[in-house]
């Protein structure tokens, strides 16, 4: 069985977004309890201004695709 890793814990972390990837420092956060095996919430620590960029563009469209303008 997964366990959730430490809060506090420092990870670096990537994803896939329709703009790209995204690589980035974060901080682990309590896990939430009824979320499924494998979630745990983190903020970001640190990033480059590109990856902030790709991750800037790929929140601007999931907004654009649920509130259309």
């Amino acid at each position: 069985m997964l366990k959730p890793l430490l809060p506090g814990a420092i990870a670096e972390v990537l994803f896939l977004t329709e703009t790209g990837p995204v690589l980035g420092l974060a901080e682990l956060l309590n896990p939430c309890s009824h979320a499924p095996i494998g979630l745990q919430p983190f903020r970001f620590l640190a990033m480059d201004e590109s990856d902030r960029e790709t991750l800037q563009a790929a929140i601007a469209s999931s907004l654009t695709a649920v509130i259309p303008q």
